[in-house]
């Protein structure tokens, strides 16, 4: 298989991105492609597609067909303070922001026409994560530890036909 080059990935990621946001169950929650910037990285709640890994290949001969195979890395965060001691109220907030998108993907796996099928596959790991950096108001960065995070990282398996 070759490296991916003029791939759907655009598309998909756009498509995948506006169904997310419409998204009743995901209402105030930021969607992101690429790393989050410091305006949302420090909401409550936000999902970034991450980096991708895939290839394409050429079919059949006489077709001039290519199939693309890639997952799209995904990471959730959620963001909770204070009472939050063990740290299950931000998980399980994770994991429903997971399940949206799943939800999403089993309603329209084509992702608007933008693929020939999208999936969540699995789940990579679960961290959660004791204090995140603030930038104090003399520019440093402090560690506050009345804050978790609930960091979720999964992959979207996505196959097309171009």
């Amino acid at each position: 298989m070759g490296v991916l080059g003029d791939a759907s990935l655009p598309a998909f990621q756009d498509a995948l991105k506006s169904q997310l946001e419409a998204r009743p169950g995901l209402a105030g929650t930021a969607v992101v492609v690429g790393p989050p910037p410091p305006g949302i990285a420090q909401t409550l709640q936000w999902i970034a597609f991450l980096e991708v890994e895939g290839a394409e290949r050429w079919t059949a001969m006489g077709r001039k067909q290519k199939e693309e195979k890639y997952w799209q890395k995904v990471y959730i965060s959620v963001l909770t303070r204070d009472g939050d001691r063990d740290g299950a109220p931000g998980r399980n907030i994770a994991y429903a922001l997971r399940k949206e998108i799943a939800d999403q993907l089993l309603a329209d796996p084509t992702v608007g026409a933008s693929v020939w099928q999208a999936q969540v596959e699995k789940d990579n790991k679960f961290e959660p994560r004791l204090g995140i950096t603030v930038q104090s108001a003399d520019g440093g960065n402090t560690v506050d530890l009345a804050w978790r995070e609930a960091a979720l990282f999964f992959d979207i398996l996505v196959k097309n036909r171009i």
